[in-house]
């Protein structure tokens, strides 16, 4: 899930789809077609393909140097095991939808880990406010970080193995505070390409105690916000475009020592789509066309410059919201030939792809997942793993949906990661509403 500045939440990307409109002749119906066609092999190289990367900058202060183990007075992640209050009640049996799923041994579905969360917030406020308590922002304040170890530590009792962290960032509007953190929420300035030291501190730490905790897959999330947002973009924003690279480039280093076996999304559901049209009742997809042209090409240039420094195998490249529409989630699958080929023509795929999959009126989770892996054995992408990026917080009708067609088109996840968000109750906040997030056992019941 996605937000501005104010709010973090899921925004449905449905733009008006350009209609070619032709005269009633068949002379006419003939011509438009052939033009159509003829104009997408023409913008098959557009221009953004020859971007070259870019050097980050250097750290402000000079002085890199982590305390990558954290300070003295490490968070103690062989201790209790603390529940908020609200997790302390007594939990009844589940009602599992898939007959057989739940009783006995369940045949393991996911390939590499088992199931996590996204931990982006600690704790909540009244009315789900989650803004004072963004991982990253607060670590090194008083109580947080054992409060985030206990997290990680009842995570790990219940079987958790993988586990996504969010870097949330913008270019401050005005004057950050002290430590780097945009007053009244959990979003780090990036102004120049880089954290606050105390800020590039807190993440060393946080990735330490996941290490510490027995993690075995870590997903490290970019989350650029208002400005920074090429999805919010209505021309290219160069200046922007180096900042949240020379960001990547400057935290790389922290997330490469941290010990985890980790990979990168390079910007959280930031997988652009394709242009299509309609002609005579048939869409016709255009795979190489942008349907946002500087949201394409910033992501095409990302690509290029993470792929010149570090690991493309160690990467998701940039993760993709599974839309309920057919054609747009076939849009978006495609594009991917534009968004990793390199300025000589060559594409170079991520080592995994990874998709938010919640269920929609029109799809649930299990249409959404089959139509994915579908499309990418289509375009001869089949092999590529998948990762679930996102899903229903501990949503027992979601996993068992998607355990069915994982298992039914043999085609595994890597892993399962849910948002803390439950889907039964959104009264309090249809984004986050989870303040404890450490539930997975209906992931595991149905085998991820």
């Amino acid at each position: 899930m996605r937000s501005d500045p104010l709010r973090f939440g899921r925004r449905l990307r449905a733009l008006v789809e350009a209609v070619a409109r032709c005269g009633a002749s068949r002379l006419c119906v003939r011509s438009a077609l052939t033009a159509a066609l003829l104009c997408s092999a023409l913008l098959a190289l557009p221009l953004s393909l020859q971007a070259q990367p870019l050097r980050p900058v250097q750290w402000s202060n000079g002085n890199p140097e982590l305390v990558v183990d954290g300070p003295a007075g490490v968070a103690d992640a062989t201790g209790r095991r603390g529940l908020a209050p609200a997790l302390r009640a007594l939990r009844g049996p589940s009602r599992g939808i898939a007959t057989g799923l739940e009783e006995g041994g369940v045949q393991r579905v996911s390939s590499e880990a088992r199931p996590g969360v996204n931990l982006g917030f600690f704790d909540l406020g009244p009315n789900c406010d989650r803004e004072p308590f963004g991982v990253l922002a607060n670590l090194h304040k008083p109580g947080v970080r054992q409060r985030v170890t206990d997290i990680l530590v009842e995570l790990r009792a219940r079987g958790s193995e993988s586990i996504a962290v969010g870097i949330y960032h913008f270019r401050a509007p005005g004057t950050a505070d002290a430590d780097g953190v945009w007053p009244g929420s959990a979003i780090l300035d990036s102004t120049g390409g880089d954290l606050h030291p105390r800020m590039r501190q807190n993440l060393a730490d946080l990735l330490a105690d996941i290490r510490a905790a027995g993690f075995a897959q870590l997903l490290v999330r970019f989350h650029p916000q208002g400005g920074n947002d090429v999805a919010q973009w209505t021309r290219y924003d160069e200046s922007i475009f180096e900042e949240n690279w020379n960001l990547i480039a400057n935290l790389m280093p922290i997330i490469e020592g941290s010990g985890v076996d980790y990979r990168v999304d390079l910007m959280t559901e930031g997988m652009p789509r394709a242009r299509f049209v309609n002609l005579l009742g048939q869409t016709v997809f255009l795979p190489t066309e942008p349907d946002n042209e500087p949201w394409s090409r910033y992501a095409n240039r990302m690509w290029q410059n993470y792929v010149s420094r570090f690991d493309p195998q160690r990467s998701v490249g940039f993760s993709s919201i599974s839309d309920p529409d057919p054609d747009r989630l076939r849009a978006r699958l495609e594009h991917t030939s534009y968004v990793y080929r390199l300025p000589g023509g060559e594409r170079v795929y991520p080592g995994a792809f990874a998709f938010s999959i919640y269920r929609w009126p029109e799809a649930d989770e299990g249409e959404l997942y089959g139509r994915i892996v579908d499309r990418l054995r289509r375009i001869g992408l089949g092999e590529v793993p998948l990762i679930v990026a996102e899903s229903y917080y501990n949503d027992r009708e979601g996993m068992a949906r998607l355990a069915a067609v994982a298992r039914e088109q043999q085609a595994p996840p890597l892993y399962v990661l849910h948002w803390p968000v439950s889907r039964d109750d959104k009264s309090c906040s249809p984004d986050v509403n989870v303040a404890f997030p450490v539930e997975i056992d209906q992931a595991l019941r149905f085998g991820f």
